[in-house]
């Protein structure tokens, strides 16, 4: 479960800013507590008095138990002593202790690997992933264009960090975003959830990976108006007349996910009897098509099962 709102002092202002504060990162009991560390979704605080935007410095414990990973956190800003800091990584660890079932309390409870900094836990987490530093460095990079993005207001000067940074804006970034909202919308934060959607629309509009992602939404909604306008009177001569018909390869895909019941054995017995009955160019073009549309249903195929054997 997401962590409740703490109420906290301004580290600049001193007033007081309700923030999201969560020490313990237990996959055990909350495995979506690691999507919210790595998305930097808690423990930031940003202060409606006087502007102020930073990491909030407290001890954190992140537990793995599939991979017997456990790491401690402390910042050095807090000052904390020796004795303060085993207390507090203690009492976070003994909750750990406390909902594991006894067979699964093993010897590496005992020994929680220490990091230095808030990125260095980041790190560690990631390399347990089996992913590379230079995999994480461009992690890092992109997250902190997403902070940077995320704390400007929409306008020219965000359009032109967008256009500067665009390389860095992909599917993985998106995919950053997106945990970004959800979070926020499990935490019931509507500030976070417009500042993120709009964001979002900017990173659409004004980004080539973002305009890419925006053609492919619109052709899906194409596929699917075209599907619409046929109603119960969809036949598979028609289905097969708007493949044929579709004008890019996106539109294609998009009609195989939205219409694959369609796509049996009696269509492809209609789609090779106009590629017997036509020559030349025409049945070169159908006959790669067929292909396509193969590997395409093959590829639906597999996602579905998988959905399956998950379920």
């Amino acid at each position: 479960m997401p962590p409740a709102e703490t109420q906290i002092s301004c580290p600049n202002c001193q007033q007081p800013v309700r923030v999201h504060v969560e020490q313990l990162f237990d996959l055990y009991d909350d495995p979506s507590s690691k999507e919210r560390l790595l998305s930097g979704a808690v423990n930031f605080i940003r202060c409606p008095h006087c502007g102020f935007q930073g990491e909030l410095a407290t001890p954190i414990v992140y537990h793995d138990p599939g991979k017997e990973l456990l790491l401690s956190y402390v910042p050095a800003s807090l000052g904390m002593r020796q004795a303060e800091q085993e207390r507090a990584i203690g009492s976070l660890i003994n909750q750990v202790m406390n909902r594991l079932p006894q067979e699964m309390r093993k010897g590496y409870l005992l020994n929680p690997q220490p990091t230095l900094t808030h990125e260095g836990l980041i790190e560690r987490i990631l390399e347990g992933d089996g992913i590379t530093r230079e995999m994480i460095q461009a992690q890092q990079n992109k997250a902190r264009l997403l902070q940077r993005l995320a704390s400007m207001p929409g306008g020219e000067g965000r359009d032109a960090l967008i256009k500067e940074e665009d390389e860095l804006i992909d599917a993985e970034f998106f995919a950053l975003l997106t945990r970004l909202i959800q979070t926020s919308v499990s935490a019931g934060d509507e500030e976070s959830i417009q500042r993120f959607s709009e964001l979002q629309t900017d990173l659409l509009s004004q980004s080539a990976y973002g305009q890419e992602m925006q053609g492919q939404i619109e052709e899906i909604q194409a596929a699917a108006e075209a599907l619409q306008a046929e109603g119960e009177g969809l036949t598979r001569e028609r289905l097969l007349d708007l493949v044929i018909e579709a004008p890019n390869a996106t539109r294609v895909r998009s009609y195989v996910s939205l219409a694959r019941d369609g796509m049996d054995y009696q269509f492809f017995q209609l789609l090779t009897g106009r590629i017997d009955a036509a020559d030349g160019d025409e049945k070169e073009a159908l006959t790669r098509l067929r292909a396509e549309l193969l590997e395409l249903t093959s590829e639906v195929d597999k996602q579905i099962e998988a959905r399956m054997h998950q379920s």
